[in-house]
């Protein structure tokens, strides 16, 4: 009986002692797991803040680079900040980053070059000749055809508001009042609208991004299309020298209904040099004129709608470590006269 005792204590010791060391084992397994998210998000904040000062200087050298650009004129090839209009990698070493598996990237793009959106109203007013620009554009998108006309919903896809009535709802949401915009076929919604469904009215937009999906009409892929070719940041001309191949189409559209818009864009970009992109100068009329470009798309100059010059820039900045973590800044730069360096406004990191 004696030896039976002894040997169920003993077995009873044996599990007690294989219980503490799976108890032991899960503890420390615990903490090593506990230690290395500490580790990683120690590590990721160290990168999130040496990030925010290296994507600053990569705007602030952005600034740098479109200083020393002292043409008259916008957009030639030989200018510095070109180099970075399609996005490019800057050399580590302009920043003082040592690290081998960091890149840093910079993108920066004339804003001039794109449609502004906000002289579709003046004051509770709109220029007849920007909203015809709009809708151009819409309809250069294939807004009311394609893809792009209609939207999936849990009933199956319904048809999207035409280009037309999407650019009175717009305008709508820019100006001031509360009436209903109307001009020729475009009539806008807002004055049927009850007052809790009001638009903005208060005459601005501060992010095209973030406030045209709260315009019916709107839909994600349609604001996606829009984005890169309209500006909520300048307002009466665009830069003929910066424009692309879509808004020189919704501005041709705009100037003659009976042109084709594809082929007096192409005409308008078959002026800048293939070879060094050298755009238009001061006399970009009589330019216009020997490239066979169309005179009522060489009278819009008169009327102050075209131009050359460019002096706010759009700025995107990139981060990437090796370990694919990525930190972005974006910024709106402001081109000064004289030897002031650039303004740097609306600075964003995320």
């Amino acid at each position: 009986m004696k030896q039976r005792a002894i040997s169920g204590q003993s077995g009873l010791a044996l599990i007690m002692v294989i219980v503490m060391i799976a108890i032991t084992s899960a503890l420390l397994m615990s903490l090593t797991d506990s230690t290395y998210i500490s580790m990683r998000l120690n590590r990721t904040a160290e990168q999130r803040s040496k990030a925010e000062y290296i994507l600053k200087s990569a705007i602030n050298l952005a600034a740098v680079l479109i200083k020393s650009d002292n043409n008259d004129t916008d957009d030639r090839r030989n200018d510095v900040w070109m180099r970075f209009e399609q996005g490019a990698e800057i050399p580590t070493e302009w920043l003082g980053v040592n690290d081998p598996n960091t890149s840093v990237s910079l993108l920066i793009s004339s804003e001039k070059g794109k449609i502004p959106i906000k002289s579709l109203v003046r004051g509770s007013q709109a220029d007849p000749f920007w909203p015809s620009v709009m809708v151009g554009l819409f309809e250069a998108l294939d807004f009311d055809n394609g893809p792009l006309s209609t939207a999936v919903t849990a009933d199956g896809p319904v048809q999207l508001p035409s280009s037309k009535q999407l650019v009175a709802s717009l305008i709508d949401y820019l100006d001031e009042g509360t009436d209903s915009f109307s001009q020729d076929d475009m009539q806008g919604i807002e004055g049927d609208l009850p007052p809790t469904e009001e638009f903005r009215n208060d005459g601005r937009i501060d992010s095209l991004a973030s406030e045209l999906s709260s315009i019916p009409g709107f839909s994600s892929g349609r604001i996606q299309a829009l984005l890169p070719f309209v500006s909520e940041r300048t307002s009466g001309q665009i830069n003929i020298s910066a424009a692309n191949e879509m808004v020189l189409r919704a501005l041709v559209r705009a100037a003659a209904s009976d042109l084709s818009d594809a082929d007096e864009a192409n005409k308008i970009v078959g002026c800048r040099d293939p070879e060094t992109g050298f755009s238009f100068d001061n006399n970009f009329q009589s330019q216009l004129r020997e490239c066979g470009v169309d005179e009522r798309f060489i009278n819009l100059a008169s009327s102050g709608k075209i131009g050359t010059k460019g002096d706010v820039f759009y700025v995107i900045a990139k981060i990437e470590y090796g370990n694919a973590i990525r930190f972005m800044a974006s910024a709106y730069i402001l081109k000064t006269a004289g030897s002031r360096m650039p303004t740097i406004d609306t600075l964003l990191l995320y």
